[in-house]
């Protein structure tokens, strides 16, 4: 399925201002980070009593991406608290740099929780992006619907993470939060304390979702089987 010579050639290249978002921590920004983390997980485990299901299906170390629905800007935190320490130190996230001010305090914390700014208006972007934190064996978070879904309902996945795992030649883990749509709409500003949950599907390869998805050309078929596997895992907490 992978065609890195080829495919590789045709995303944009990297700037150095690209590249500099994934350099690799200072240690100040390890320490920074793993403050923060401990925050988080503190919260979504206290307030939000988060539930996790399928934590085995996550490999120890990437690189892999971890597919999910997007309800809530309470998303990521959910995520990063369920995948444990050691994996939130190889993960990358995407941000809309619209929605971000890149002040130099902004670009510490960026750094520290390993968020990278990408422009939502040039998609391709993102997956060069994320192409390159693959090839460095590191793993990336990816929200293929690009956007917090505004009813509660998973919506159509876009096609960059077909052409991410065709490039990239690497396994997709399912992943379905469920409850921050309830504690955190697009139209809230404080969160409710409500329950949340997140399930893990097993790891898929993508030669298989190539083969089982439909549409013309790998991409479309392998962004099909993704949202499919998706869908198939709990949208209510158990």
């Amino acid at each position: 399925v992978s065609r890195p010579a080829g495919e590789r050639a045709r995303l944009p290249p990297l700037s150095p201002e690209d590249l500099a978002w994934l350099k690799p921590q200072l240690p100040l920004e390890i320490a920074s980070g793993a403050v923060l983390y401990a925050a988080v997980v503190a919260v979504m485990r206290g307030i939000f009593r988060l539930r996790v299901v399928g934590a085995e299906h996550l490999p120890r170390d990437g690189p892999y991406v971890i597919v999910c629905n997007h309800l809530s800007d309470l998303d990521s935190f959910v995520l990063a608290a369920a995948v444990g320490w050691h994996r939130a130190r190889q993960l990358r996230w995407a941000a809309d740099a619209a929605r971000l001010t890149v002040t130099p305090l902004w670009r510490g914390f960026s750094r520290a929780v390993r968020i990278f700014p990408v422009d939502e208006r040039t998609p391709v972007k993102a997956v060069a992006m994320a192409v390159e934190i693959l090839a460095r064996g590191e793993v990336v978070a990816w929200f293929p619907e690009a956007w917090r879904s505004p009813t509660g309902e998973l919506q159509h996945f876009m096609p960059g993470i077909g052409r991410l795992v065709e490039i990239a030649g690497v396994k997709v883990v399912p992943a379905r939060i469920c409850g921050t749509f309830e504690a955190l709409p697009r139209d809230r500003v404080v969160p409710r304390p409500v329950a949340l949950q997140i399930v893990f599907g097993p790891a898929l390869e993508p030669a298989a979702l190539a083969a089982l998805g439909t549409g013309e050309g790998a991409a479309p078929a392998i962004a099909a089987s993704v949202e499919a596997a998706v869908r198939r895992l709990p949208a209510r907490r158990t």
